[in-house]
């Protein structure tokens, strides 16, 4: 007990010491010197906390050196207001150590702000696959729209588990996105962190949040203690900012598209040009008149022109704004109306983001959407996700001091620096920030990816790091996206073929159709797939290639799985065939020789095209052998074995649902993944009329395509629903071997057949 007395008596003796001091500065303190302006420039709630911070600094310089104490800003205590904000004193991390240490208890505030990965998140529990928890909704609970959807998409995404004891990682259902006590999306009472059954201190939690503190001091509160739980954020700052630990976000609006892809200027126009745009440099927002923010923005009139530099700013901010206006407001109120914001944007090269009350601003996404490059004039700022994105690629950043250089920064830019930058500006926009799930999937994607280590290289590189599945292999190059320069990969490729028939003969077709492939100069391997039921019944004659055979009746149950991974294929070419078609050695050799330069796409031989209708506002489906086309049959269809992983272990759990209960829909899901991976269309080789009848409607019979265009239609509109967009593209490019079809000797042309077949 003595040490503890002794200690009492010393903090009850400074806590006397630093109220006599305090008393003195209040009466005497110059407050000009420290900046806090005269009484008639400043709020009255804002010129009270600047004091208050005043006088605990001049305290504090007599204090600390009676201990050795620091100074930590500190958040306003719940009810106090303002008056409980400004700076606090606190022992020195070592001490606080060293006293944890004695007790064996590390106190919260310690901990929680000297997280990192080994000391506040225990990998043990992500042994096995990599799975997340979101604990059940709470009855009588607020929750607003925008939470809603964060529940949905990760209780729908690949990771989701209902078991708490498999998770990785835990996400409470209670919503933390908005902790500003002044807005109406702001929870009064959350429950106590302890009533979550697997809390543990807040280790392998996350929690997310958008807005953080309130007038007038805007410190970084969270108004709850996350103990060690990983933080993802909007407007972090570099000072609270836990490196590796935390996530920065970006802010969204309320209406920000749940899933699918919100497309940027450059995809709804098709382009970039004009390349040089109409304005060089351009803000358009409030031009606050007190409080935080007021710098840079008041000052941004000294960097705007006649020409080409746009800065438009209003003073109407809150309802008092008139109280502290200047002679420059009328002028800028006026000024203001003239431009639209979003025109503003899509019309400008540069577009500024100054911060505003908090560091964070809608402007940051809402440039990149706009193919505008961002200048970010904001201190102490994380960009979002910062962790993982190379940002010096698509922004600018500039130091606030440093305002009145960001028209010479910009244009010491050579043209085609701007285009990159605009180009994969809008590339980052709607591969991270497009749609609520995409944030939420890079932010469960980075804490993964600390975990299991891969290249930062994929996360600035098309497709992005939220399609790319690191489990496939340790090797960029083994992917079908990353290639060394023109390299081609390998010509050998295996074929895989889904069997049911009751009994084979030797003189069945599926036999006839193994026997006339193994010929192929290029096939490494024969795979059938046995999907009926009980033993195989399929005896293949000997052949010159190895015929392996797997029996796999879930296809049955949910006929997806024919595509995924199968044991034994060595080569990255995979041809995919339905026992029921008809297909010759060279179209096999030529499909492979396209395949090999699109080695990220479907590679076919019948394409079919979906389209908008007008009339009944949903999309239809067309079998028709017309040149424009969007989606490849899967009956005979070249695939890299990337997609087989990653159809089996990365699909969401709502195309998961309909590829186990809807069977007419497994063609178009993979249509649907590979295009929604590459944002490519499919290619199609060498058109053949009498497989397209086959492979379509078995025969020429027009009743039977027009059933199976009609079955199609709803299966492609329920997976627009699932992907929240439509991925498919369409195209008109079609592959021919050279010489074909022209007027010369057999001799000369390398696939002779395909002339007589088509």
């Amino acid at each position: 007990m003595r040490p503890f007395r002794r200690r009492f008596r010393r903090h009850f003796l400074l806590g006397l010491l630093a109220c006599a001091v305090l008393f003195c500065v209040v009466r005497v303190a110059p407050w000009r010197r420290l900046g806090v302006g005269s009484a008639t420039s400043q709020p009255r709630g804002v010129e009270a906390a600047k004091r208050a911070e005043a006088s605990l600094l001049y305290a504090s310089l007599f204090l600390r050196h009676a201990r050795g104490t620091s100074l930590q800003a500190a958040p306003p205590e719940e009810g106090q207001g303002t008056r409980g904000a400004g700076w606090k004193l606190r022992e020195p991390a070592s001490t606080r150590a060293a006293e944890a240490a004695e007790t064996n208890d590390f106190p919260g505030d310690f901990a929680a702000a000297n997280c990192t990965m080994g000391r506040c998140f225990n990998a043990g529990r992500c042994g096995g696959d990599f799975r997340v928890y979101v604990y059940p909704d709470n009855d009588g609970v607020k929750v607003s729209g925008l939470y809603r959807k964060i529940l949905r998409i990760l209780r729908n995404s690949p990771y989701y588990t209902s078991d708490p004891d498999e998770a990785c990682v835990l996400v409470p259902s209670w919503d933390t996105l908005d902790r500003d006590k002044l807005s109406d999306e702001y929870v009064m009472k959350l429950p106590s962190t302890w009533l979550l059954s697997h809390w543990n201190g807040g280790r392998n939690h996350l929690f997310f949040n958008l807005y953080s503190g309130s007038w007038p001091t805007y410190f970084e509160s969270l108004d709850f203690d996350p103990g060690l739980a990983i933080v993802a954020k909007a407007s972090f700052n570099t000072a609270s900012f836990r490196q590796n630990f935390d996530i920065s976000l970006p802010l969204l609006h309320n209406s920000h598209s749940e899933r699918g892809v919100f497309p940027s200027v450059m995809t709804t126009r098709g382009n970039l040009l004009p390349i040089k745009r109409r304005y060089h440099l351009a803000f358009k927002g409030k031009r606050y008149l007190y409080g935080l923010g007021v710098e840079p923005r008041r000052s941004l009139y000294h960097i705007r022109n006649s020409r080409d530099v746009v800065m438009v700013m209003t003073c109407r901010h809150n309802k008092n704004w008139e109280k502290y206006k200047d002679s420059r407001c009328d002028v800028d109120n006026a000024e203001y109306n003239r431009f639209d914001y979003m025109e503003l944007l899509t019309n400008s090269s540069f577009c500024l983001v100054p911060r505003g009350r908090r560091l964070g601003s809608f402007r940051f996404i809402e440039s990149l959407q706009s193919s505008c490059i961002p200048v970010s004039l904001s201190n102490g700022y994380i960009l979002p996700l910062d962790e993982v994105i190379d940002w010096h690629r698509y922004s600018i950043v500039v130091d606030e001091r440093h305002f009145l250089q960001v028209p010479h920064i910009t244009r010491s830019l050579s043209t085609q620096q701007v285009l990159d930058m605009r180009l994969w500006g809008s590339w980052v926009y709607e591969t991270y920030f497009s749609s609520v799930d995409k944030v939420v999937m890079a932010t469960i994607e980075i804490i993964r990816n600390r975990l299991h280590p891969s290249s930062g290289f994929v996360w600035n590189r098309h497709p992005g790091g939220l399609t790319f599945v690191p489990s496939f292999s340790p090797s960029l190059s083994d992917y079908p996206f990353y290639r060394h320069g023109n390299a081609l990969h390998s010509a050998n490729y295996t074929i895989v073929m889904s069997v049911s028939s009751a009994a084979l003969k030797e003189s069945s077709p599926v036999i006839k159709l193994i026997r006339s492939l193994s010929t192929a100069p290029h096939l490494s391997k024969i795979i059938i797939i046995w999907t009926g039921t009980g033993p195989p019944k399929i005896r293949p004659p000997p052949l010159p290639v190895t015929v392996t055979i797997i029996s796999r009746p879930s296809v049955q149950i949910n006929p997806l799985s024919r595509f995924h991974s199968v044991p034994g294929i060595e080569t990255d070419a995979v041809l995919h065939l339905s026992e029921d078609v008809g297909l010759t050695v060279d179209e096999a050799e030529f499909g492979m020789e396209v395949w090999r330069a699109f080695p990220d796409r479907l590679v076919g031989f019948v394409g079919h095209a979906h389209s908008w209708d007008e009339e009944l506002l949903r999309w239809s489906y067309s079998s028709d052998a017309e040149n424009e086309y969007s989606i490849i049959l899967s009956d005979a269809v070249f695939v890299h074995r990337y997609y087989s992983h990653a159809l089996a272990n990365s699909l969401p759990q709502t195309l998961s649902r309909i590829s186990s209960t809807e069977h007419d829909c497994t063609n178009l899901i993979l249509n649907f993944y590979v295009a929604h991976v590459t944002r490519k269309p499919p290619i199609k080789a060498t058109h053949r009329l009498k497989l397209h009848q086959k492979m379509t409607a078995d025969g020429n019979d027009a009743e039977k395509a027009t059933r199976f265009d009609r079955l199609q239609v709803p299966c492609l509109n329920m997976l627009v629903t699932a992907f929240g967009y439509m991925p498919l593209t369409n195209s008109s490019v079609r592959f021919d071997p050279v010489l074909f079809k022209d007027s010369v000797s057999m001799l000369r042309k390398q696939y002779r057949n395909l002339d007589v077949l088509s």
